[in-house]
């Protein structure tokens, strides 16, 4: 995060967020896409396509041009970054908080 975060402030509130400047590209990208396409997280885009450009960022080779993919590919690579974290988003601790604040809102 030092060296390759970026200050986003696609976040909540008035300040930035550090996150991996990987992350923030590729939100920032699909922003300006057009995000009708159907199941766009759900298809895996050019296989070949997204092991070039996870080794690209992997090395470290710059700044990748993320506009120039299309949606689908931007989507393959989020969810490859997601998956291969060392820890999930949803810790396993916080588990039972997360389903049991899920199930209180369709009580009303």
């Amino acid at each position: 995060m030092d060296r390759d975060g970026a200050d986003s402030t696609l976040g909540v509130g008035p300040g930035t967020l550090r996150i991996p400047a990987m992350l923030d590209d590729a939100v920032v990208a699909m922003r300006g896409m057009d995000m009708s396409v159907e199941g766009v997280f759900r298809k895996n885009g050019n296989i070949r396509r997204l092991k070039d450009l996870a080794d690209s960022i992997d090395k470290g080779t710059g700044d990748i041009e993320m506009s120039g993919e299309g949606a689908v590919q931007i989507a393959a690579l989020l969810r490859k970054f997601l998956r291969e974290l060392p820890d999930p988003l949803l810790t396993f601790k916080l588990h039972k908080l997360f389903i049991t604040s899920q199930s209180k809102l369709y009580l009303f």
